[in-house]
């Protein structure tokens, strides 16, 4: 009586031909990566005063 209504959905691996999800990812992977790297230096930076017993950073 009833239909199956179920739609599957590609896996983004096969589906590698989208320009534009390529394009998305890999600048949100630029974001990220700049990111990553501007919250380290700040955190760096907070502690680059600190030294051990030992007088070293």
């Amino acid at each position: 009586m009833s239909q199956n209504k179920i739609i599957l959905f590609e896996k983004p691996e096969e589906n590698s031909e989208d320009l534009l999800t390529k394009l998305l990812r890999n600048g949100a992977r630029k974001l990220i990566s700049e990111a990553f790297e501007s919250e380290s230096q700040v955190l760096l930076e907070q502690f680059r005063s600190l030294k051990n017993e030992q007088g070293c950073q």
